[in-house]
């Protein structure tokens, strides 16, 4: 079995690669691909990769295996929302507010 996890806009506009590039620059340990995918530290060594669809929401699909650390990804998810203005996290159907980022700084510059 797996779950579909989504970050959306509130208001159902698209994610653009620039939200992208700057949500990516708030912090060091966020990493952006060429092809739009979002490299998100999940703790214990261990990242997930988030999609950017062509509907503009970011997409992962936990699986089975993730199980044991469901909770600690989808939190790891949603501070990553929280650096995206308006998103929030759809696990499901479920709508999940973002969570803060500790020690988050600008390298933007």
């Amino acid at each position: 079995m797996s779950v579909h996890v989504y970050i959306v806009k509130q208001d159902e506009r698209p994610i653009t690669p620039q939200e992208l590039v700057a949500a990516v620059a708030r912090a060091p340990h966020y990493e952006l691909t060429d092809d739009g995918m979002v490299q998100v530290p999940v703790g214990g060594g261990e990242s997930v990769w988030l999609e950017l669809l062509e509907s503009g929401a970011l997409s992962f699909q936990m699986l089975a295996r993730h199980a044991d650390h469901s909770e600690r990804i989808v939190d790891a998810i949603r501070r990553f929302a929280g650096c995206i203005p308006d998103a929030v996290v759809d696990a499901e159907g479920e709508i999940l507010d973002p969570l803060p980022w500790d020690g988050v700084r600008d390298r933007t510059p």
